[in-house]
């Protein structure tokens, strides 16, 4: 299940929705384009936080 949000008061609240481990990834505005091609394509985890445990966590995230 995902969620999107745009602010850690928004992710606070989102996150108490989902039990157990969650995951955060990042994702900056100039990479939500279709067809964008990455310089490091390797690199895909790059802003992703995971295991977080608590509403708190990803909020912070």
């Amino acid at each position: 299940t995902s969620a999107y949000v745009h602010s850690p008061e928004e992710a606070l609240v989102v996150a108490e929705r989902f039990p157990g481990p969650k995951a955060l990834k990042v994702v900056h505005e100039g990479n939500c384009r279709p067809y964008r091609y990455r310089k490091h394509p390797h690199k895909i985890s790059a802003g992703l936080l995971q295991d977080l445990e608590t509403p708190e966590q990803v909020a912070e995230g």
